[in-house]
């Protein structure tokens, strides 16, 4: 199901930006991605597109709510709303966005959660900052913290992003960082290059494989000034994460590691996992959490001696991940 306002009064040209919204379980109207984006739009220079990607199950909805779309600035904000209860994840919602941005000749994709939070002059601050970047830069991506701590951008090394390596220096940087998708702004041209978003990694790991993909492929970050906070459900095993979508985690961490080009985060992987198990345990997560930590171990270990013997089966994402965005 689609449903698009496409009133173009006004007289506003489009601002080379596309965004997207991936919803699961959540309204429209409820969505603080939503709404702090309306609110942004509107200081703009020009109208923005966004396309919302509903993953919620069938049986969960009845019947799409049009008065968000209808309450917002039509002048600020054309709005697509497609519907997808099979909920195929992240990479899919963010393919097609491109496909749209590319056929409206917009530059650049923003990537939202539901629940980010933008300044009112996120859009405003982008746009200054963007009209000096050269084509070279691919991705640009706020300070985002949690709690009062930076949880993106983090540096990577031995092919792995490392939590504990905070990233906060602003501006332009050819170094080896990683940042996750909520509030991120991707060039679109960049994207095509790399034929689109990896499908392997529906939901887990997706951002970790777009900064490592651009940076092998010689393309610069850029840190912007703005700083948002975000709430990663992945810190909350109580409250926020299901066994099925800590295996799905942990299922898109190992392919992620024996995807890369170095076997040094496979050798990591293989002693940290029993730590993290370990650690999951002191921290009261649950023996299930505990055991699914020890099944990936095992699994890495089968699956690096089938590579070894020049099987990559390990590149099909595991049918028991769970794709909740």
């Amino acid at each position: 199901m689609e449903t698009t306002t496409s009133l173009e009064r006004g007289g506003l040209q489009p601002v080379p930006l596309f965004a997207v919204i991936v919803l699961y379980r959540c309204r429209l109207e409820d969505s603080s991605a939503f709404r702090s984006l309306a609110a942004a739009a509107r200081q703009a220079s020009h109208r923005l597109s966004v396309l919302v990607w509903d993953n919620t199950p069938e049986s969960d909805v009845t019947e799409f709510d049009l008065r968000a779309i209808s309450n917002v600035d039509a002048n600020r904000l054309s709005v697509q709303y497609h519907r997808a209860p099979d909920n195929p994840g992240l990479a899919m919602a963010y393919n097609v966005a491109v496909d749209r941005a590319r056929s409206q000749g917009r530059k650049w994709l923003l990537t939202l959660d539901q629940d980010s939070v933008l300044p009112e002059n996120y859009l405003v601050d982008f746009e200054n900052e963007a009209s000096d970047l050269g084509s070279s830069v691919a991705m640009c991506v706020p300070i985002v913290i949690e709690r009062d701590i930076v949880c993106s951008p983090v540096r990577c090394a031995l092919g792995l992003p490392w939590f504990f390596l905070k990233w906060s220096k602003r501006g332009t940087t050819a170094k080896n960082i990683s940042a996750i998708n909520s509030a991120a702004f991707v060039r679109v041209e960049a994207i095509d290059d790399l034929g689109g978003y990896s499908e392997t990694f529906a939901l887990d790991y997706l951002d970790h494989w777009l900064c490592r993909t651009l940076h092998q492929r010689g393309y610069l970050f850029h840190v912007l000034g703005s700083t948002i906070e975000h709430r990663l459900s992945v810190n909350s095993f109580a409250s926020s994460v299901s066994t099925d979508r800590y295996r799905g985690i942990l299922a898109a961490q190992r392919i992620y590691a024996m995807t890369d080009k170095s076997r040094w985060p496979t050798a990591i992987l293989l002693l940290v996992l029993p730590l993290h198990a370990f650690r999951k345990f002191l921290q009261g997560a649950g023996c299930n959490f505990v055991m699914i930590a020890f099944a990936e171990w095992w699994l890495l270990v089968k699956e690096i001696l089938n590579a070894s013997r020049g099987n990559t089966s390990y590149m099909v994402r595991p049918k028991n991940a769970s794709t909740r965005a």
